[in-house]
């Protein structure tokens, strides 16, 4: 993945496109600075590891678009935001994250009434699925229901 955003860098400069040049660059910027604080190298990062930092640098552009008013500034945000979500994998249907969620509560309750070990689990297997406030809520729902 590392390597596709470095051949995506090198074609935005070739076709002089400024505002995915630039995207990137903050992106990868974003993996640098990660794998410096793992110790090391940015080619050997996991997978799991770049959808962390690429989820954290959409939620930047997301948090940025909720305070910007001009719309320039917006079309470029949401030109951002759905670059970067091209990275990531497909989410999920709400109904498979729901299937996910009972397979996975299910297993836990056999062990006891943990939600904290659930979200673990759920955490591991949706990565980058589905938004994790999301399952929360979905997770603390089916608990409280299912009593």
């Amino acid at each position: 993945m590392y390597n596709q955003i470095n051949t995506q860098i090198k074609e935005a400069m070739k076709a002089k496109d400024k505002s995915k040049l630039s995207v990137l660059r903050i992106l990868k910027s974003d993996i640098i600075v990660k794998a410096k604080e793992l110790r090391m190298s940015e080619d050997k990062l996991s997978k799991d590891i770049l959808i962390s930092v690429i989820e954290k640098t959409l939620k930047k552009y997301k948090e940025e678009l909720s305070f910007v008013k001009d719309k320039e500034k917006i079309i470029v945000l949401n030109y951002a935001i759905k670059l970067l979500e091209s990275y990531l994998p497909e989410k999920l249907s709400i109904d498979e994250i729901k299937d996910v969620i009972i397979k996975v509560v299910k297993d836990v309750s056999n062990s006891g009434n943990n939600i904290g070990e659930a979200m673990k689990i759920l955490s591991k297997e949706l990565k980058g699925k589905a938004d994790m406030k999301e399952v929360k809520k979905m997770v603390d729902e089916y608990f409280k229901n299912n009593k």
